[in-house]
Order: structure tokens, then sequence, then C-alpha cells
């Protein structure tokens, strides 16, 4: 068993650079020397941003769970999460509900995946703010969503959520501490 850190990551925005900006990462293999990588996202987006920065020579190993993963130089590992549903239509560079559910599912994943204990570390990938917004507005306005509980000894905050005051799980970020709202997995 390897004691390389496995590291999940973030495919980003599909509509956005976050799947090529990671297949020009992963395509280092001195990156394999230090960590364990699998992306969290949807392995068709990966393989049309392999073909977008010209790197047709690395292979997507699509994996259903982290155990799966090869982690090896010239492999990029994603665990698949099935996100768009049609690639080819799939409007790059504009602003979508179904980018930022994209984007935000992978986040989820990956969080749930830390904690459970089946990646030691995560990276999030370029995310767009607005696609992230279009998804989270009317769950926030109206909807009911999840709140995943914080595994660690992070400080704890009181929020509103429509006029009401309940407990929220928090993760600190720089100097900022932000609750965590997660609706469930799509599909």
């Amino acid at each position: 068993m390897s004691s390389k850190p496995i590291i999940g990551i973030t495919m980003g925005d599909p509509a956005g650079n976050g799947p090529e900006i990671t297949v020009k990462a992963l395509c280092h293999p001195e990156l394999y020397e230090q960590c364990r990588p699998i992306v969290v996202g949807d392995a068709k987006m990966l393989g049309q941003a392999k073909r977008f920065v010209d790197r047709e020579d690395v292979e997507i190993h699509v994996c259903e769970k982290v155990a799966d993963a090869k982690f090896t130089p010239g492999v990029i590992d994603v665990l698949h999460l099935d996100l768009i549903e049609d690639v080819r239509s799939f409007p790059i560079g504009k602003v979508s509900v179904e980018g930022g559910n994209a984007a935000f599912q992978c986040v989820r994943k990956v969080i749930e995946l830390a904690l459970a204990g089946e990646v030691d570390a995560t990276c999030t990938n370029a995310l767009n703010k607005e696609a992230m917004l279009s998804l989270l507005t009317p769950l926030l306005f109206g909807k009911a969503f999840l709140v995943l509980p914080s595994s660690s000894r992070e400080a704890r905050r009181s929020v509103r959520c429509r006029g009401s005051r309940s407990e929220s799980p928090v993760v600190r970020s720089g100097h900022s501490a932000l609750p965590v709202l997660l609706p469930p997995l799509a599909g």
C-alpha cells in the first residue's frame, strides 16, 4: 500500500477551463511521485478536454470507486459522475444550470469522499460563480436542501434560513467561514 496521499480533484466548471486545466496538470508524471490523484467528474468532459489541449496520448480511466484507480502517469483516473447528457451539444463558454449543477455535484461528491476517508485531501478546480448561483438560488429560496455534517471540530455558527434559526457546519477558508449547503446528488 502506498503512503502517498490520495487527492480528490474536482473537474471544475465543464463549460469553462476546469477540465482542460485538470488534463494539463495530470500530464506531468512528477505529480504522481508526490500523490495519487483522482478526478471527480464526468469522464466524457475530460475526454473532450484532452482533445482540446492536444493530449490524445493520455488515457481516461473510468472508475466506479476510488479503489478502481490505477494512479499511473499517462492515465487520468476519473470517478465518473454522468453529469452532462450530451457532451457534443453542451455549450462551452456559456453559463448554464447544467454546468453549474455538474460543477457543484463534483464538489459535493469529493467532500463525501473526504468525509468517508476515501481520499486524503481535496482540490477544487476552477468554478464559475454565476453558474453556481444559477443552480443554488432556487435551492436557497424556496426549496429544501441538505446540510452535510462536519467530521472535524471546525467552528459552528448560527445561520438564518427563511426566517428560522438553525445550526449549520462551516468550512473555514482563509479568514472567512462559510456554511456547507449541499443538495442531494442528481440522478
